[in-house]
């Protein structure tokens, strides 16, 4: 990017060259993009003043073309340029990158990347995504039960000796 700068007004301007490809009224470059303004700029060809009638011809013209003449016998305190001029809002531009992820296929994932693909398609619940409590979804039939007690039978006496 460059910037050229006019001497008479002191304006600084900014000027972008790439070599490419048009497409849709943008210039495919191979670092960058440009924008391509929709219609050239207007220019005054010519101007004729004779006797009465003053005549200007435009090059570029459109539909959209406006000319304002601005007459006085004196020099005006404020510029009158400022007050009609319309600001033109600048040419987008972008840098062509590399893509920032690829998709491959025949890859083999980590187990934690399966995990959270698999758990795509299960029913969600609210909360944690442990298994469900079935006990306290489906408790046991309450119902009268019967204890037995059995005695434990004596042992044999520990032989101490063994234990080097």
């Amino acid at each position: 990017m460059r910037f050229a700068r006019l001497k008479q007004i002191g304006e600084r301007l900014r000027i972008r060259i790439a070599a490419g490809v048009v497409e849709n009224n943008t210039l495919l470059g191979r670092v960058r993009q440009l924008e391509l303004p929709g219609l050239p700029p207007v220019q005054i060809e010519s101007i004729d003043v004779g006797g009465e009638n003053v005549i200007v011809k435009l090059k570029d013209a459109s539909k959209f073309a406006r000319v304002h003449i601005f007459a006085t016998r004196y020099q005006p305190e404020f510029s009158a340029f400022h007050d009609l001029a319309v600001p033109m809002s600048e040419l987008r531009a972008g840098a062509a990158t590399q893509a920032e992820s690829v998709y491959l296929t025949g890859r083999n994932i980590g187990d934690e990347y399966r995990y959270v693909l698999e758990r795509r398609t299960q029913k969600k619940y609210p909360g944690n995504m442990l298994e469900r409590p079935a006990l306290l979804l489906n408790p046991w039939a309450v119902r009268v039960t019967e204890t037995g007690e059995q005695l434990a039978r004596e042992g044999e006496q520990y032989n101490n000796s063994a234990v080097a």
